[in-house]
């Protein structure tokens, strides 16, 4: 992957190009640079050093940095807009926001982060001039794709959405990963196997998921038995007191299917603290792979990987959305020994 460092070079050029600084001009703090980048203190200065070694800066000892060179915008072929549309976690400073730049910017282009609302908002169209390209993640929805697409640019979805007869997207195949990994699960004896998601029906990632668990266990013949799955909304700070009370209420659970890394940690941390010595098998499905997980000693867990990293392939296929493209992201099942 491209330094971060390189990343924030861009950045700050984009910056003085945007900011309209003038040769001689002072540049902002390096504290204020990190802050509106999003850039820890120390990669902005080794981008500065970089800026400096290119004759682009001066950096005056006590006085600040100069610019030395005039900046105009380096991005000949045009901006991406990377629209995130209602409440998401994915903002310019997460590190999906970043691949997403270090590809675009490979590609010549530069990468736009703009937040909206559920609704379309008219204040996009002005970002829409020398466009040449959008990319719409979160709560993607057919107002925004109606509002969008007479403009004429190309236009890609990526994240499993509710719209993608109407739009192309680059999605998680939800359903048959899930079914994997419950074949696994099942294949290694699990007959009471609890689920815990979350319920919002607005979300095609958990309706596919909860569907391939609930067919899995219809299709062998298991029990379907509501009071093992939990999935009512809520959030991270009660994770562990829900993980607490549904393994209580559920003693006899053999496997438990969970999704994410947050609710893994939080199990792990329950079973430790309460010294619990009969634990059942856990299935992990995660949205992104996870080196850490990837490569320890997981006793008792088998993990649902991504073959491919979405917001990777999402910066590759905005210009190749040729009609045989593969727009799915696949899954693989690793675990522990049986």
């Amino acid at each position: 992957m491209m330094p971060k460092y390189n990343i924030a070079h861009q950045r700050i050029l984009n910056f003085i190009a945007d900011e309209n600084i003038s040769v001689k001009s002072k540049l902002p703090p390096e504290k204020e640079l990190a802050d509106r980048l999003g850039f820890s203190m120390i990669t902005i200065r080794r981008a500065l050093q970089e800026l400096e070694k290119g004759n682009f800066i001066e950096r005056v000892h006590g006085r600040g940095t100069f610019l030395k060179t005039e900046v105009k915008n380096r991005q000949n072929s045009g901006k991406i807009l990377f629209i995130s549309i209602g409440y998401t976690s994915e903002t310019q400073y997460s590190s999906g926001y970043q691949t997403v730049e270090e590809e675009i910017i490979r590609q010549g282009y530069r990468l736009q982060y703009l937040k909206v609302p559920e609704e379309p908002d008219a204040s996009v169209l002005e970002h829409l001039p020398d466009c040449s390209g959008i990319l719409l993640y979160g709560w993607i929805n057919a107002g925004w794709i109606d509002f969008l697409k007479p403009a004429g640019i190309p236009l890609l979805a990526f994240g499993n959405n509710p719209c993608r007869d109407k739009i192309s997207t680059v999605y998680y195949e939800y359903y048959t990963g899930t079914r994997k990994l419950m074949d696994e699960l099942i294949s290694r004896g699990a007959r009471k196997i609890g689920y815990t998601g979350r319920s919002n029906t607005k979300n095609p990632s958990s309706n596919d998921i909860f569907r391939a668990y609930h067919d899995a266990l219809s299709e062998n013949g298991l029990e379907i038995n509501p009071e093992r799955w939990f999935h009512k909304d809520y959030g991270p700070t009660q994770y562990y007191t829900v993980i607490r009370d549904f393994l209580k209420a559920n003693p006899d659970l053999d496997a438990l299917v969970i999704i994410g890394t947050d609710i893994y940690v939080n199990m792990l941390n329950y079973f430790m603290e309460n010294n619990v010595k009969n634990k059942p098998l856990i299935g992990v499905i995660l949205q992104m792979r996870t080196y850490q997980l990837e490569h320890a000693s997981l006793k008792n867990t088998v993990l649902l990987i991504p073959d491919e990293n979405i917001y990777y392939k999402a910066a590759h296929t905005l210009f190749d959305q040729a009609s045989d493209k593969d727009m799915t992201i696949n899954f693989k099942v690793m675990g522990c020994e049986k």
